[in-house]
C-alpha cells in the first residue's frame, strides 16, 4: 500500500512541477491575443503561446558594431570563467562557467549589465529571447546608460558544472550563498573582452554594475544588492520571488482567476512535459527543485480548505515526503525539520523585509508566484523612489523582453521608467566618484532612439 500512495503521491507532485512550468504559458497570452496576432503575426511563429526565436535571427542578421563603428564579437561568442566551486575553501579548485557578452554600446566609464537566466542555459535565454541586445530590458538598459552586457550561466546550468555528476556530495554546492558569490567573484575578477576589460577601471568601486535576474533569478537580484554591498550598485528584478514560505498555496489563486475555460490542450501540454521529463531521466527538474526542498520551500498545496482547483490533501507534509524520496539520505520528510531551514533562508536574506536601494522591481498581477514576490498583498510594501515596485498587468517575467512592453502599455511603461531610472542611478554613482568620464542622462530624444533601435533590432529578424 505504502509503495502505491508514494507512486500516486510522486505522480501528483510531478504533475504539479511541470504545471508550474506551464502555467504561465497556459494562462498568460489570453487577454492579449487578439492584439498579438495583430501586431506579431510576421514575426517568428506564433501560436498564441509564445512568439519565434528572435535570438538566432539577430545573431546572424548583422556584424555587430561599437559605439565607434568598430566591428566587434557577434552575440553568440561563448567566453568561459575560472569560477570557484567553493567560495568557503578555495582549495578546492575552479570549474568554467559561461557567459556572452557584448560591447556595442559601451563608453569608458559605463556600466556592466550583468543579467542570469537562473535555473536555464545562457543558449537557450538567447535562442528564445534577445537576452544580450536591446530587444531585452538588460540590453536596453546598456543602451541607455552606455553600457556593456553579460549573460552568466548559473552554477549546475547549462554547461556550467562544478562536477560531472549530480550526486548528492556535489548538490551541496548548490546554495543561493555560493551562487551570489559567483556573481560577487566574477564582478572582481573577470577580464572582459571589451577595450579596458582587463583593468581595475570595471571593477565595482571604479564602475557600477547592475545585476539584471527574472523569477528565482529576480529574486537574486534584490538578494546581492543587501547581502553584498558595494559590489553590485543597483538592479532590475523582475518577479522577484524574495519570500521563502512552505506552504505556498496562494500560487493557484491568479491561475483559476486568469485560467482560460478550456484548458485540454494545455493539459495535454503538462503531460508532453512530464513524459519529456521521464525520458531525459530527469535531470534538470531534480536541479530545479533543490531550492525549494533545501532552502526556500515554495511548495505549491491545495487551499487549506478545500474548494480549489488543487485538492487540500496535496499538502506540506507531500512535499517533505517527495523532497526526502528525491534526495535519499540527505533530507527526510519532517515538516520541522523543513520548516527550519525555510525558517533559516528567511533569516538571512530578509524576503519582504529586504531594505536595498537601487532595486527597480516589477511583477504582473497575472503571475502565479505573485504572493512571493514585493507586490504580495500580505507584504503591502509601498513603492519608493530608491526602491520603485510596479505592479502591471502582465505575467511571469514578461516585463524582460520589449516585445511584450510594445503590445500591453502597463509594460511599455515599465520600459520607459526603465529606462530613465537606471541612467539617473548611474550618473549617481559618478557623482559619488567625482567622474565625468560618462554622460548617461536620458533625454527625451534619447529614451526614443532607445526604443526605436530596439524595434529595429526585433525586425531584422523578419
Amino acid at each position: 500500500m505504502h509503495r502505491f500512495r508514494s507512486f500516486y503521491l510522486n505522480s501528483a507532485i510531478a504533475l504539479l512541477l511541470a504545471a508550474s512550468q506551464l502555467i504561465s504559458a497556459a494562462i498568460v497570452w489570453e487577454p492579449y491575443l487578439e492584439g498579438y496576432r495583430d501586431s506579431l503575426q510576421n514575426f517568428g511563429t506564433f501560436n498564441g503561446r509564445h512568439i519565434g526565436k528572435p535570438g538566432s535571427g539577430l545573431r546572424k542578421s548583422r556584424p555587430v558594431v561599437d559605439v565607434n563603428g568598430n566591428t566587434i564579437p557577434g552575440y553568440d561568442v561563448v567566453y568561459e570563467f575560472d569560477q570557484l566551486i567553493d567560495h568557503n575553501n578555495a582549495s578546492r579548485g575552479t570549474f568554467k562557467t559561461r557567459y556572452y557578452h557584448t560591447w556595442e554600446y559601451y563608453r569608458e566609464g559605463g556600466p556592466i549589465i550583468l543579467f542570469t537566466p537562473g535555473e536555464r542555459p545562457i543558449d537557450m535565454i538567447l535562442d528564445g529571447s534577445p537576452s544580450i541586445t536591446n530587444a531585452s530590458i538588460a540590453g536596453a538598459i546598456a543602451q541607455a546608460t552606455n553600457g556593456a552586457v553579460v549573460v552568466l550561466e548559473h552554477r549546475f546550468y547549462g554547461e556550467s558544472y562544478p562536477f560531472p555528476d549530480l550526486s548528492v556530495d556535489g548538490l551541496k554546492f548548490h546554495t543561493i550563498s555560493q551562487a551570489l558569490q559567483d556573481f560577487v567573484y566574477f564582478a572582481r575578477n573577470v577580464k572582459l573582452a571589451m577595450p579596458g576589460g582587463d583593468g581595475e577601471g570595471i571593477r565595482p568601486h571604479r564602475s557600477p554594475w547592475i545585476f539584471v535576474g527574472g523569477s528565482y533569478a529576480g529574486a537574486l537580484a534584490a538578494f546581492i544588492v543587501e547581502q553584498h554591498p558595494g559590489v553590485f550598485w543597483a538592479a532590475y528584478s523582475s518577479a522577484g520571488v524574495v519570500q521563502p514560505k512552505i506552504d505556498f498555496w496562494q500560487y493557484w489563486t491568479p491561475v483559476e482567476q486568469h485560467m482560460p475555460a478550456n484548458c485540454t490542450a494545455d493539459t495535454k501540454a503538462v503531460v508532453s512535459l512530464i513524459d519529456e521529463a521521464i525520458d531525459s531521466g530527469n535531470q534538470t527538474r531534480r536541479l530545479d527543485i533543490v531550492y525549494r526542498c533545501s532552502e526556500l520551500g515554495w511548495y505549491q498545496t491545495g487551499p487549506p480548505n478545500g474548494g480549489g482547483i488543487i485538492s487540500k490533501h496535496l499538502n506540506a507534509q507531500a512535499w517533505a515526503t517527495f523532497c526526502s524520496e528525491a534526495f535519499p539520505g540527505t533530507l527526510t520528510n519532517s515538516l520541522t525539520e523543513f520548516q527550519a531551514r525555510v525558517d533559516a533562508a528567511l533569516q538571512q536574506y530578509k524576503g519582504w523585509s529586504t531594505m536595498a536601494d537601487r532595486v527597480f522591481i516589477v511583477n504582473g498581477r497575472r503571475d502565479p508566484w505573485l504572493e512571493v514576490t514585493l507586490s504580495a498583498t500580505e507584504a503591502n510594501i509601498s513603492s519608493t523612489d530608491l526602491r520603485p515596485i510596479y505592479l502591471t498587468n502582465g505575467f511571469h517575467c514578461s516585463d524582460m523582453t520589449y516585445v511584450n512592453a510594445i503590445v500591453e502599455p502597463s509594460l511599455g511603461e515599465v520600459w520607459n521608467q526603465a529606462l530613465t531610472t537606471f541612467p539617473r542611478w548611474v550618473s549617481d554613482f559618478n557623482g559619488r566618484q567625482g567622474s565625468s568620464a560618462s554622460e548617461v542622462g536620458m533625454s527625451p530624444f534619447r529614451l526614443g532612439m532607445v526604443v526605436a533601435s530596439a524595434a529595429l533590432a526585433i525586425i531584422t529578424v523578419l
